[in-house]
């Protein structure tokens, strides 16, 4: 049924298009809709023309990064997924550059850091996510384990911390709070050995922005 919906969206998006090759909201909406169906390259296309129709739209290169970063996902090849990664961090990059307060950009951009195991600019970009959002829950919990990972245990303490504080009533995070309970208690132990083992940065990448009414 939803493969139908989608199908049927596509084609009316394709018809508002073709009315008015400058509706950039549809160009994005359609990349999202074939994002749904698992056609990624037909989403890149649908992105990237709108990013040719208006350059200054962060949503059309937020979502631009999502599609390189689930295309790179699917990709066996490891030098194919590594340029695949790379096109979905440039497209973050140019998502904050539009709008510097664009949390999941900074988040996003950072897990993609994490795939390509440069952990300094993983780190730096979800530092930015939480000086754009500073109660991100995702944002603290994966600094947390990025620092811990690089045996930076002060700033670990800080951001578990903080996190905690944050996490505390959010029913989502119930079961990384005590984790993340546990990792602080060693840590103010001064007990590394007691830790853990830690628990795997969370790689949930946030859905598209939902199409335009």
């Amino acid at each position: 049924e939803d493969k139908g919906v989608n199908e049927k969206a596509i084609g009316n998006y394709k018809k508002v298009i073709a009315a008015e090759p400058k509706a950039v909201d549809a160009r994005i909406n359609l990349g999202i809709l074939y994002a749904r169906t698992g056609d990624y390259d037909s989403a890149i296309e649908a992105y990237l023309k709108a990013i040719e129709q208006d350059g200054q739209v962060a949503d059309a290169y937020f979502n631009l990064g999502i599609a390189y970063g689930r295309k790179a996902g699917k990709t066996t090849d490891e030098s194919s997924r590594t340029a695949l990664i790379r096109k979905e961090i440039n497209a973050y990059g140019k998502a904050v550059e539009k709008n510097n307060k664009a949390h999941k950009a900074w988040y996003n951009m950072g897990i993609a850091h994490r795939k390509l195991v440069d952990s300094e600019k993983e780190i730096a970009a979800y530092l930015k996510a939480v000086e754009a959002k500073p109660e991100y829950p995702q944002a603290l919990f994966n600094l947390v384990l990025a620092y811990k990972d690089k045996k930076q245990y002060e700033q670990a303490l800080k951001h578990a911390e903080k996190y905690v504080s944050v996490a505390e009533s959010l029913t989502s995070e119930k079961k990384h709070l005590k984790t993340v309970k546990e990792l602080l208690s060693a840590l103010k132990a001064g007990s590394e050995q007691k830790t853990p083992p830690p628990t795997a940065p969370k790689k949930q990448t946030p859905p598209p922005t939902a199409p335009k009414k």
